[in-house]
């Protein structure tokens, strides 16, 4: 008789547990957009990684009208260097690169290396943005071309940790 309701036991323990998690708090629900949630792309010999779009600084939107912030990285596997000359995407106005915070108009990807600390601002947002969607852009390099259609999320806020005192 024993033998039976181990088992039993067992079974049913894990028919409640499996409940857990379920509902508007589970983590799947709240999963936060990560730069992991890029599908890196390549073109030629240059890798492109990482790439999002910088949470709303209040709320889930970006709305229309209002300047998106994309940051990501290119690495370069060749042996030539080559340079970002522009972003596009038709959910903007119009884009401009920064470089280490300045505002260029190019940001070379040396052979063997990434492109350092660069960004893009899209401004004048066509539409509203929400956390958690995609903004498709264009990536324009001098020697490699156009990579088209790249799907860039837009990231969530992280969540502030409860304990960790304000400094």
């Amino acid at each position: 008789m024993r033998s039976r309701l181990v088992p039993a036991a067992l079974l049913s323990s894990a028919l409640l547990l499996s409940g857990c998690g379920t509902g508007l708090h589970a983590t799947t629900y709240t999963k936060e957009r990560a730069p992991r949630d890029f599908a890196n792309a390549s073109l030629a010999d240059l890798e492109v990684r990482n790439l999002g779009i910088a949470a709303p600084s209040e709320g889930d939107t970006l709305t229309a009208g209002q300047t998106a912030v994309l940051t990501g990285s290119v690495v370069n596997r060749g042996d030539k260097d080559d340079t970002l000359v522009g972003i596009e995407s038709t959910a903007a106005g119009a884009s401009s690169l920064y470089l280490d915070g300045k505002a260029v108009s190019e940001v070379t990807v040396p052979a063997g290396g990434d492109a350092s600390t660069w960004s893009a601002l899209l401004t004048g947002l066509r539409n509203d943005v929400r956390v958690g969607s995609y903004v498709e852009v264009t990536l324009v390099f001098r020697s490699a071309g156009r990579l088209e259609g790249v799907k860039v999320p837009v990231r969530n806020q992280p969540e502030q940790d409860p304990y960790k005192s304000a400094e």
